[in-house]
């Protein structure tokens, strides 16, 4: 892969010819490691899989505009598509819209996103629903509650869990001790130190049992009982026996399981369909997982992606994370997946790299990508120590896309984007609006 460089203000994204020396020193010895592990070696064990295709990179740089300055706010999060929770001291919550101005003047200990139209805000020790006008949709308080999930919210009174409707009716008198939220029309919940699951009539579809139920994914949930893990399906049947000591959930037909420190996969079916062979494994996404072995070919912790058929796509490496880096060896989104090379880069759904950390001015902070604007939160050293970030946004291939003069980013919105900054010594977090022309 060619870098890319694009730093039109030196002054905030310099990086000296010291600090490129330091981290080609760190980068040498994985290189030295993996340096049989080219391209073609990769594009050998992935000939028949297909490509995703992969957004373009957007080389000009974003436009940008305040809408919340940084002066005033300690805290920020959006809870809909224009509306913001804001403190001041982390104890009171307001609402604002994105323009800063207050839309619900009430204070809140807490509030959590709108789900089917209402929000779950807390008042000290008082739980209820608002709507966008702030007012207690249903003029009731609970002890505690769940947001919306499949129409119907969990609810805590007299001690006891139920479920309301969005009219604020107990469609599911409290009667349990404990609850999850509604997931594929089912939900689980305990009584008399069980667990079941019930429907959203409040029929009892598995009986009171075992000792815990995840909730569902994908037709089937995970399952314990004496200290063993299978998975049921939506009538109740036992798909897969309790035998593993954890599990993950369902993703795109499989899930990850473990016994004697070894994981594998089972299938729909409730059968092994990948040995229990990995030290470590993650879910499946865009049709690969990441798969573990430790001291691979005596030498270290290794990594690879395989496909549903235990087929590896994308070979083995010595994925690992410098200093503080962010470690990671992550899942695909369209056709892309964050991994550390000792810094945080990018591969395709090739194992080719799109971006490799250390070929840029930019190091990767967030493993999330904006595809829209082609934008990763990351930050660039301002100092020869390498002590002093500033942060902005980069493109997939490691160009600038906005400005590093931000003393920290909290995420990308749509076309928002939370930043902070320090102000009097305190953190003080703003809100900007991105663009491009």
């Amino acid at each position: 892969m060619k870098p890319v460089y694009l730093t039109k203000n030196n002054k905030h994204t310099r990086t000296t010819k010291n600090v490129r020396i330091l981290i080609l020193i760190t980068l040498l010895a994985v290189f030295v490691c993996a340096c049989q592990k080219t391209d073609n070696d990769i594009n050998s064990n992935v000939a028949h899989q297909s490509v995703e295709a992969i957004p373009t990179p957007k080389n000009d740089e974003l436009k940008w505009k305040w809408y919340i300055k940084p002066d005033k706010y300690s805290d920020m999060y959006f809870i809909d598509n224009d509306m913001i929770a804001v403190t001041e001291n982390y104890e009171k919550y307001v609402i604002v819209n994105t323009s800063g101005e207050i839309v619900i003047p009430f204070e809140y200990s807490s509030v959590e996103s709108f789900e089917d139209g209402f929000a779950l805000v807390k008042d000290n020790e008082n739980t209820f629903f608002i709507n966008k006008k702030g007012e207690n949709v249903f003029n009731t308080v609970f002890e505690d509650a769940y947001s919306f999930s499949g129409g119907l919210a969990a609810v805590k009174q007299d001690g006891l869990w139920g479920f309301i409707d969005k009219s604020g009716n107990m469609i599911i008198k409290n009667q349990f001790e404990q609850v999850n939220s509604f997931n594929e029309s089912f939900v689980a919940v305990e009584k008399n130190n069980k667990w079941g699951v019930i429907d959203s009539s409040g029929n009892i579809v598995i009986d009171f049992q075992y000792d815990c139920i995840n909730d569902y994914h994908e037709g089937f949930a995970a399952i314990e009982k004496n200290g063993k893990w299978g998975y049921i399906d939506k009538t109740g049947n036992v798909v897969t026996e309790f035998q593993f000591d954890k599990v993950e959930n369902y993703s795109e037909g499989f899930a990850a399981v473990m016994k004697n420190d070894k994981w594998g996969f089972v299938d729909k079916s409730g059968k092994i369909s990948i040995d229990l062979k990995y030290d470590d494994v993650g879910n499946f996404s865009e049709g690969k997982a990441s798969v573990k072995l430790s001291n691979y070919n005596n030498s270290t912790d290794e990594w690879a992606y395989i496909d549903s058929n235990d087929n590896i796509v994308i070979d083995f490496y010595p994925y690992d994370a410098a200093g503080d880096q962010i470690f990671s060896v992550g899942e695909f989104h369209e056709g892309l997946a964050f991994v550390s090379k000792t810094l945080v880069s990018i591969i395709d759904n090739n194992g080719r790299n799109i971006f490799l950390g250390g070929g840029s001015e930019f190091f990767i902070s967030s493993l999330s990508y904006n595809s829209e604007y082609d934008a990763i939160p990351a930050y660039v050293y301002t100092d020869d120590a390498m002590k002093i970030k500033k942060y902005g946004l980069m493109g997939q291939a490691g160009n600038q896309r906005l400005e590093p003069i931000f003393d920290y980013i909290s995420g990308i919105y749509g076309d928002y984007v939370i930043v902070e900054s320090i102000v009097k010594g305190e953190n003080k977090v703003g809100l900007i609006k991105i663009y491009e022309e």
